[in-house]
């Protein structure tokens, strides 16, 4: 009897190391994924402030380019006027 009631206390003892171990592992695997979470949304975060910054940067090289745009345009319209003005005065000194 003795005997019996110590491999029944063995068993319900390996039972209970067995449990307590997954639960464990399950709370190690729980703080592994909070832990897990936290990075990739701070990543995430962070591409996303990262991405407003490039479309900030992307809206002022646009606006630059348009002005760029609008400077080439009355450039060229003065080249062209400096080039009939000059075309005149060469015609009117032959």
């Amino acid at each position: 009897m003795v005997g019996l009631v110590g491999v029944v206390t063995y068993i319900a003892a390996q039972r209970a190391n067995r449990a307590q171990a997954a639960a464990a592992a399950r709370a190690v695997d729980a703080d592994a994924y909070v832990r897990a979470r936290e990075i990739y949304e701070a990543a995430l975060n962070t591409m996303r402030r990262e991405l407003e910054a490039v479309r900030a940067d992307l809206r002022e090289a646009r606006a630059d380019i348009r002005e760029l745009r609008q400077s080439n345009e009355q450039l060229q319209r003065e080249l062209s006027t400096v080039r009939a003005e000059l075309a005149r005065y060469e015609s009117a000194g032959r």
